[in-house]
């Protein structure tokens, strides 16, 4: 297993991704953290994050530290401009990332809503992740 922190905040949000995958480097746990600043740039990571799984053959985890609602995820841009990732829009990379590593994602949300990553599962498709935690509110 890999831990992958992603994170999108705004300027004055406290930056507790980067808390989180400091803590991790100091108990010598392999992490890698990663600023995300539109949903490109996410597009861009999990691909990363896809073809890694696949040639390095590990359980990618994945940790989303950003702003969240009902339907989806937020992207903060330098600017301090959001924009929404609808869980819909990253739930086939997610799958990509299961069907070419042949293991699923843990995925963990840090956000608000975060639970609603269960929509990242469609009707007669795979479940693209192992588990999933996250709050309802």
């Amino acid at each position: 297993m890999k831990i992958f922190i992603l994170e999108s905040l705004k300027q004055t949000d406290p930056k507790t991704g980067k808390q989180v995958f400091d803590y991790l480097k100091s108990k010598s746990i392999d992490a890698e953290f990663y600023n995300f600043y539109s949903k490109q740039e996410l597009l861009n990571i999990l691909d990363i994050i896809k073809l890694r799984s696949a040639s390095e053959s590990f359980q990618p985890f994945v940790h989303f530290d950003c702003h969240g609602n009902n339907d989806g995820i937020g992207a903060i841009s330098r600017d301090g401009i959001s924009e929404l990732i609808t869980w819909k829009s990253i739930r086939d990379e997610f799958r990509a990332m299961y069907m070419s590593s042949k293991r699923r994602s843990i995925i963990c949300m840090s956000s608000c809503e975060g639970f609603n990553a269960i929509k990242l599962v469609a009707q007669c498709e795979p479940c693209p992740y192992d588990h999933v935690c996250g709050s309802f509110e």
